[in-house]
């Protein structure tokens, strides 16, 4: 059985993105009314620039933070059930991140627990997770 957010069952955020970007295209998005934009954000519990920060990650990158969390000894939908605020806020994060790339290699290599200290932006939180 896959886990809740596993790459072929990714998390809602993913999915809303997905959907998002399928429909619409990214860019898009900055083209609605400020008060549609406000109130999407609003119903998500995201600032407006996360929202269109989600919007425009790849699916891929759900997934680079699920298979980070797992690098690392945690399960991501025991942390979702109990702290979900905390899950969201670690994926704008991941969006928000340059090192997809490093990331991904340090995953398929293994190293990416260690390697991660280095340049993983929610490597705070995960830390505190692991405590």
């Amino acid at each position: 059985m896959q886990g809740v957010n596993s790459p072929e069952n990714p998390g809602f955020l993913a999915r809303a993105a997905a959907w998002w970007r399928e429909h619409t295209g990214s860019d898009e998005l900055s083209e609605l009314p400020s008060g549609e934009l406000q109130r999407m954000a609003h119903d998500l519990s995201l600032s407006e620039d996360d929202l269109k920060t989600l919007a425009a990650s790849s699916a891929g990158q759900a997934e680079l933070m699920a298979r980070m969390m797992a690098a690392r000894g945690l399960d991501i939908d025991k942390v979702r059930a109990q702290d979900p605020d905390l899950i969201r806020d670690m994926a704008v994060l991941c969006a928000r991140c340059d090192e997809k790339r490093r990331c991904a290699r340090d995953l398929r290599d293994g190293v990416a627990a260690s390697a991660g200290e280095e340049y993983c932006l929610n490597v705070g939180a995960f830390k505190l997770l692991e405590s």
